[in-house]
């Protein structure tokens, strides 16, 4: 059953959080999320043709692209629900993702408590009803030689809503 809500939305480090919650007649629960680790593809070298990076949920990285250097990591969020009494279940997804001149990013792959997440939305989640719980993002830039030098860091919104 959907309730009525009240969006939020908060910008932290390139990421833009987006926290929907609904309104009960009563203590309203409070989700929160946080971001402990940035989405980073690294520094990359500018390809003659078009190539593709790939971090995983868990920062581990694939493709045809070449690291300069630094390491690529995954995002990693914390979302907690406080107050009230929520709903047993939330939903997460991925939205206004930002691309640039010569690159984009696709492929947003997530890890939800240990539960792997292939695509989003993500329905049926548990609650973090009074202790965080962890979530972990991946994604895949694509890009080619007309692309400007240096690390790609993308941003997007996470949306996240009580089911």
């Amino acid at each position: 059953m959907r309730v009525p809500y009240v969006t939020m939305a908060v910008l932290v480090i390139g990421v833009a959080l987006g926290i929907t919650v609904p309104t009960w007649a009563g203590a309203t629960p409070v989700l929160s999320i946080n971001e402990t680790q940035e989405l980073n593809f690294a520094t990359l070298a500018k390809p003659l043709g078009s190539q593709t990076l790939t971090v995983s949920p868990t920062g581990v990285a694939s493709g045809s692209g070449t690291i300069l250097y630094n390491n690529v990591f995954n995002g990693t969020y914390s979302i907690l629900s406080t107050g009230g009494t929520p709903p047993p279940t939330i939903e997460i997804d991925i939205a206004n993702v930002q691309s640039g001149s010569g690159y984009s990013f696709s492929d947003f792959k997530g890890e939800y408590d240990g539960t792997p997440i292939n695509s989003f939305p993500a329905v049926g989640l548990a609650t973090p009803n009074g202790v965080a719980k962890i979530l972990k993002i991946g994604a895949t830039v694509t890009y080619n030689n007309s692309v400007a030098v240096g690390t790609f860091t993308p941003t997007f919104d996470i949306v996240v809503n009580y089911e």
